[in-house]
């Protein structure tokens, strides 16, 4: 039967590429699980060799490398969703191997664009007329090419100039097919090797696909979440719409205006903007500094942005690779529409402008609340009020221990100071806990301790060997908004240390973010007024007893938090003068310490 559904399935892909058809269903499943099947052969035969030998770990780097390469082809050879699943799979940093994440990171990299013709026929279908009564000038070159559509740059009859995003034809027929196909992948994957626990990526792919709604303040046109939300471009209008309210008084952030398109349009797969977005990439330090913006300055610029979504607003845009993230100077007065300002001639300092808002996350109020008490009790070092709010999040309490250190790089009560590695005593205790999940770096740690810690499988030394099923079993158990939030976490971490930033400059950030945060209650959270008839005077004073409790425990960790916060930058600020005095710079050494990573909104 095995040799039977092999041969069969390769006599489907090689139906599949020797045809060419890259577009109808059946050919580009062929194709896939042909590409599945060559990988997981690869791994099948690099399994044989003796484990913990140099042969089998290089036969294990050897298949990483082939199935890496294999699968980015299969992503650029069908585009669309499979390119948007490269992308996801270069963010895992914490559960594939760096070959995996390396190597897909391509898939970030414009996409090849479809022809001029099937371009004019999507926009003319759309909008309702000829492409030539609508636009002044169509450039026929797009200036972007992404995952699921391409822009063009146009003028409209009244002068402005605009942003043209046309969805990919065939894209929203091919979608569940697709998913369809990477499920049957991620089944078979699974029952090849049971013990890896890859069995939840392709679900948290698809989850990280839907949009839920926006704030309650701009309300969507359709409120059902799916993969297909990506693909009709009100969801996206209307979620640009609700990230610009949320920044309307921080001119350092600026999400691109939608316009409203032409009487009985059909926005879905055909959308407006106000310009097309001006500025460098963040991970392109060489096209920031022509742009005239220092990264220096865009690193806590662009921690500062998420913490005030995931922190505050619980709102928080789920994609931000360096394809969906620029910086530029922030243009002159009256031209925050994007029209103007841009490159180096802006008049203000860095500004960030955020792209491609197709994918967001809606948190609830308790678990925003919650996860910012988890981040003021890691960084306040308080064991105790981050196991309550771990618990809170649906956390197993087997996994704080786990999960503090893949957030803050060290385990949960160590009282080494905010931003400083693990003690010696911390490192011996993680060694022992992690002591059959594999082997040991040159530091003695645990690669697998060492990996999560870090969440980045791509520092980690290349003799040793990690159990990524451990990894894999430990994400698989944490609830699904944690995995969204770490997920945007890594991609801002990644991006943060691109632009020079600091992993200490980062806590800082968070921490100030967490803390106003975890003061931040929702309206229905406070008090209310009590029932005419029930409102007698000792309920009352219990109720205002209460208020007060927690008030004075929220200001407590407050203060806790920000006392480790003041300490790390004083740490800082001597490291800072005595490195430099070192180097015999002398007096003026002490202006400037406290700025970097310290600069926050309001």
């Amino acid at each position: 039967m095995r040799r039977l559904a092999f041969a069969s399935t390769a006599a489907a892909g090689g139906v599949a590429w020797l045809s060419q058809d890259y577009q109808s269903g059946p050919a580009r499943t062929a194709r896939s699980l042909c590409c599945g099947v060559a990988i997981g052969i690869d791994y099948k035969v690099a399994g044989r060799l003796p484990h913990g030998s140099d042969e089998h770990a290089a036969a294990m780097r050897e298949a990483h490398e082939r199935g890496a390469q294999r699968l980015l082809a299969l992503c650029r050879a069908h585009g669309g969703l499979y390119n948007k699943l490269g992308q996801y799979l270069a963010s895992m940093t914490s559960a594939l191997p760096p070959q995996y994440t390396s190597t897909l990171s391509a898939c970030q990299d414009r996409a090849a664009p479809v022809a001029l013709v099937e371009v004019r026929e999507t926009v003319e279908t759309q909008l309702g007329a000829p492409l030539a009564s609508l636009f002044a000038e169509f450039d026929d070159a797009p200036v972007a090419a992404a995952s699921l559509a391409q822009v063009h740059r146009a003028v409209l009859s009244d002068g402005r100039s605009v942003a043209v995003k046309v969805q990919y034809p065939r894209v929203a027929g091919q979608v569940a097919s697709d998913l369809g196909s990477m499920r049957l992948l991620s089944a078979l994957a699974e029952a090849a090797f049971p013990g890896a626990g890859y069995g939840w990526i392709i679900g948290e792919f698809e989850a990280a696909a839907e949009t839920p709604p926006p704030p309650p303040a701009q309300p969507p046109p359709h409120t059902r979440a799916s993969t297909r939300d990506e693909l009709d471009f009100r969801n996206e209008a209307a979620n640009a719409a609700a990230c610009a309210a949320l920044f309307a008084a921080e001119p350092r952030v600026h999400a691109r205006d939608r316009l409203a398109l032409p009487d009985g349009a059909m926005e879905g797969a055909c959308s407006l903007s106000a310009g097309v977005g001006s500025g460098a990439k963040l991970d392109d330090p060489a096209a920031l500094l022509a742009a005239g913006v220092q990264p220096a300055e865009v690193a806590p610029l662009l921690t500062a942005t998420f913490s005030a979504m995931v922190f505050e607003h619980g709102f928080v845009h789920c994609d931000p690779h360096a394809g969906n993230l620029l910086a530029r100077r922030m243009p002159q007065a009256g031209a925050r529409d994007g029209r103007g300002g841009g490159g180096g001639g802006g008049g203000g300092g860095a500004q960030l402008v955020l792209l491609d808002h197709g994918l967001y996350r809606r948190l609830s109020e308790d678990y925003r609340l919650a996860y910012a008490q988890l981040w003021c009790a890691l960084l306040a070092q308080d064991d105790a009020a981050g196991r309550a709010a771990a618990s809170a999040l649906g956390v197993p309490p087997d996994d704080y221990e786990t999960l503090a250190i893949a957030l803050t790089f060290r385990p949960p009560g160590s009282r080494a100071p905010l931003g400083s590695g693990m003690s010696a005593t911390e490192r011996r205790a993680i060694r022992e806990r992690y002591a059959s999940v594999g082997p040991a770096e040159a530091d003695g740690m645990p690669r697998c301790a060492s990996a999560l810690s870090r969440l980045d499988l791509g520092s980690t030394s290349a003799q040793s060997r990690l159990n990524l099923g451990q990894v894999n079993a430990f994400l698989g158990r944490l609830p699904r908004d944690m995995l969204f939030v770490m997920r945007t976490w890594g991609l801002v971490r990644s991006l943060n240390r691109a632009l020079g930033g600091t992993t200490r400059q980062r806590f800082v950030t968070m921490a100030t973010y967490a803390t106003r945060g975890a003061h931040r209650r929702r309206p229905s959270a406070r008090a209310e007024p009590a029932a005419a008839g029930a409102a007698w005077l000792p309920g009352q004073l219990l109720r205002a007893c209460a208020a007060c409790r927690r008030r004075t425990a929220l200001w407590l960790a407050a203060w806790r938090v920000w006392s480790a916060v003041l300490r790390f930058r004083a740490r800082v600020a001597f490291e800072g003068l005595a490195a430099r005095l070192a180097l015999g710079e002398g007096g003026g050494a002490v202006e400037g310490l406290l700025a970097p990573g310290a600069k926050q909104f309001g």
